[in-house]
């Protein structure tokens, strides 16, 4: 299906017919397209497969391993402990458990040499011990999808039912493509400053249904895995709509509770640069394709974007810092056509 004008990319005769074409290297992607004095006619053939041993890109996104942000068993008593002694430092950015384990996960658990195809988060209470998967593709396509505006949200935040299971909103987000906005509730957003703000924020779920959703949640796990196949996959419609979420929250609400409780990264300015230039002037090296090249499929972006931030640096990479990225919604996520 054809995208929207302002989301599409620029096609495999577009990226050939510029006068710099490199080949590229696993190792020297990331440097490469996050370079700041980039030629804007300069492309990139990536001579990897980012697959890892996997048969396809979809395999790879279903099947390839996800860093756990915090152990399917961490109790209640545990992070509400956690939520209490983070709240006393004194940087902003050291009070949000979710990016202290975020951080963590990174630096104990990535591998470049098997790169993962997200994250997973488990829900600390509530009906279901469902993970919450969402992967750096579909973050940077919601931030996409954000900056571009259109995102509505309304916050129902005034049931006192709110301190316990979070406030619930009415959110709509624009498709990327030709079809009608998507209309949906999220449910569990962390609204009242309590002990549980972080707990209530690991339950984060919406009545949202795409394609995304419907066909990435078909996975299975080797027969000798003792945790059940499924989980609950977050695409870009619903990081844009907490994006919004956290927007309405501080604008209107003067409450810092969402952002800081936040399970998705907020990319930082550099970072974004360097996937808007991975969407816009890479090609990888396919023997079988025309021209022996062809346009990244979702697990190969997946693999470059984990690549950046090993270059990077977590903190460099996932984290926005409003003093020298400005906001989120002021990247500039124009593609080079």
């Amino acid at each position: 299906m054809k995208k929207k004008p302002q989301f599409e990319e620029p096609s495999k005769a577009v990226i050939l017919a510029r006068n710099n074409i490199d080949y590229a290297t696993e190792e020297n992607i990331a440097t490469k397209l996050l370079d700041p004095d980039l030629d804007p006619d300069e492309a990139f053939i990536l001579q990897a497969d980012l697959n890892q041993g996997f048969k396809s890109s979809k395999q790879f996104v279903k099947h390839a391993p996800e860093l756990r942000m915090w152990p399917a068993n961490l109790t209640k008593s545990r992070a509400i402990y956690l939520t209490k002694e983070f709240a006393l430092r004194k940087r902003i950015r050291d009070r949000s458990v979710p990016l202290y384990f975020r951080e963590r996960a990174i630096a104990e658990q990535f591998d470049s040499k098997n790169l993962p195809s997200g994250f997973l988060a488990f829900p600390i209470k509530g009906r279901t011990t469902i993970p919450r998967k969402f992967s750096l593709y579909h973050d940077v396509d919601g931030h996409r999808i954000y900056s571009d505006g259109g995102v509505e949200v309304t916050i129902y935040g005034d049931s006192l039912k709110v301190a316990e299971e979070g406030a619930a909103s009415r959110i709509i987000v624009p498709s990327m493509h030709s079809e009608e906005d998507y209309e949906f509730r999220a449910l569990h957003l962390p609204f009242v400053y309590n002990d549980e703000r972080f707990v209530i924020g690991t339950m984060f779920s919406t009545t949202h249904q795409c394609k995304d959703k419907e066909f990435n949640s078909l996975r299975f796990k080797h027969a000798d895995d003792k945790e059940s196949s499924e989980a609950y996959v977050l695409c870009k419609h619903e990081i844009a709509g907490r994006l919004g979420e956290i927007e309405v929250a501080y604008n209107t609400y003067r409450r810092r509770v969402v952002i800081e409780n936040n399970l998705f990264p907020l990319l930082s300015k550099e970072f974004a640069r360097g996937a808007a230039r991975a969407l816009d002037s890479l090609l990888i090296l396919d023997e079988k394709a025309k021209d022996e090249a062809r346009r990244p499929r979702q697990g190969e972006l997946e693999g470059v974007y984990w690549l950046m931030i090993h270059h990077l640096g977590a903190p460099k990479a996932l984290y926005s810092d409003a003093k020298t990225d400005g906001k989120l919604k002021n990247y500039d996520w124009t593609m080079r056509k």
